[in-house]
């Protein structure tokens, strides 16, 4: 794809993100500009003979991104029997602008129908009724297990994948996108969900601790504990509605089936094989989240959804265990409640408190997690009293290593304070 002055794009021959075997998208995505320097844009696939329906399902979010962002893009195609502009006629996405402006509009319905606009939960079982009905023209007996999957990461897309934009002075919602398609030469079924939403790193940042990189953002969100399911969390927020359980049974399932998902979001990918998992940093990013799914119809097993999930749950409560049995060892929790009672305010009781066991942890190298449930008032002398030293020597690593939990808005507001006064002010 090359650019010009006004504001041209021109597909390459072929645009896809398979090559030899292996799914490279940064192949792709380093022709996206997602900051063109024309205010108006011509995506032009005149030229662009061989493609796939899952990486023309993401030019169209590109189309939408910059539409939302106030560009003027137009879609040149080619002859219409041919290349991918026949692939785009097929998935119904030649009225992609009409389908973005009109609330309720979808990608053409036909039989065999194969791409989807998702803005919200209730449109969700329509598309895995309309899929599952596809689906069976292609196997004997569609596995429910695919209904599980399938469901399960549209939810995620519908929820955490929802942007929302104003376009000509109308407030539009940004769809998602499901796409997938049967490859019969290869026995291959090929799902993709993908979004332009705040991604997986900042939707888990809203409950948890910063994260070094988009790439430890996914592997964290696809372990079983993150999820609601498992977690005996209670926060309001996310925990029970996170990316977690979607992606956790979704991927757990996966390898089980011997398939292959590739999770993206920002600059970071996951790759969840049957054996194992592998992450990297993309050049390109891309802004939002997307996952997309390869199953071999071939080595697929014939097995139950009760089967699998009786597996999956089994697997992953004892990857809880564990996992749980090892940040407990890192970690120090306090219920102030049972060593302060109701009335937190005994300074000198802080400070022993302090000294016995928030600086022994803090050597250890544990996380210090602070628990205020019942607790009605803990005023500034005492918290200053608690935690005023342990901040100052955790440094800015006392945002990541202290957690408060279940407090009142003052009790918060007055920890706030603290930090505020004993971190090092950044220049």
């Amino acid at each position: 794809m090359s650019a010009s002055a006004n504001g041209s794009l021109v597909l390459p021959t072929g645009f896809t993100f398979y090559r030899a075997g292996f799914v490279d998208f940064d192949k792709i995505f380093k022709l996206l500009d997602w900051n063109p320097a024309a205010s108006s844009l011509t995506i032009d696939l005149s030229s662009c003979e061989s493609s796939n329906y899952q990486v023309l399902a993401l030019l169209i979010l590109y189309a939408w991104h910059l539409t939302s962002r106030g560009y003027s893009v137009s879609l040149k195609y080619g002859i219409s029997t041919y290349g991918s502009t026949k692939m785009l006629t097929k998935m119904g996405a030649i009225q992609w602008r009409d389908i973005l402006m009109n609330d309720g509009m979808d990608f053409g319905f036909r039989p065999g129908k194969q791409t989807y606009a998702l803005r919200r939960r209730s449109d969700v079982q329509n598309t895995i009724n309309t899929a599952r009905n596809v689906i069976n023209n292609y196997v004997i007996k569609f596995p429910e297990y695919l209904s599980y999957i399938i469901s399960e990461l549209l939810y995620n897309a519908t929820e955490h994948g929802r942007s929302q934009a104003t376009i000509e002075g109308c407030k539009v919602i940004v769809p998602s996108v499901f796409q997938f398609g049967y490859y019969p030469q290869l026995k291959r079924l090929s799902f993709l969900f993908a979004d332009l939403g705040m991604g997986i790193r900042a939707h888990l940042e809203q409950a948890y601790p910063p994260f070094p990189s988009n790439q430890d953002a996914i592997i964290y969100a696809l372990r079983p504990n993150v999820s609601g399911t498992f977690s005996s969390q209670a926060e309001p927020y996310t925990v029970k509605n996170n990316a977690g359980l979607g992606l956790t049974y979704s991927s757990l399932m996966l390898k089980r089936l011997k398939g292959n998902m590739y999770i993206v979001s920002h600059d970071g990918v996951v790759h969840v094989s049957p054996e194992d998992f592998t992450s990297r940093r993309l050049q390109n990013p891309w802004p939002g989240t997307f996952v997309l799914i390869n199953l071999d119809l071939s080595a697929a097993l014939d097995i139950s959804l009760e089967q699998l999930l009786s597996e999956i749950q089994s697997k992953a409560e004892t990857e809880v265990a564990g996992a749980s049995a090892n940040e407990d060892s890192k970690r120090l929790h306090v219920s102030i409640y049972n060593y302060f009672g109701k009335y937190a305010e005994d300074k000198d009781a802080a400070i022993k408190f302090r000294d016995q066991y928030i600086f022994p942890a803090i050597a250890d190298g544990k996380m210090i997690e602070l628990d205020f449930s019942e607790v009605e008032t803990a005023p500034h002398s005492f918290l200053n009293a608690l935690l005023a030293t342990p901040v100052h020597q955790l440094g800015i690593k006392a945002y990541q290593w202290l957690t408060i939990k279940n407090a009142l808005g003052s009790i918060h507001e007055i920890v706030r304070g603290v930090l505020d006064s004993n971190l090092p002010k950044l220049s």
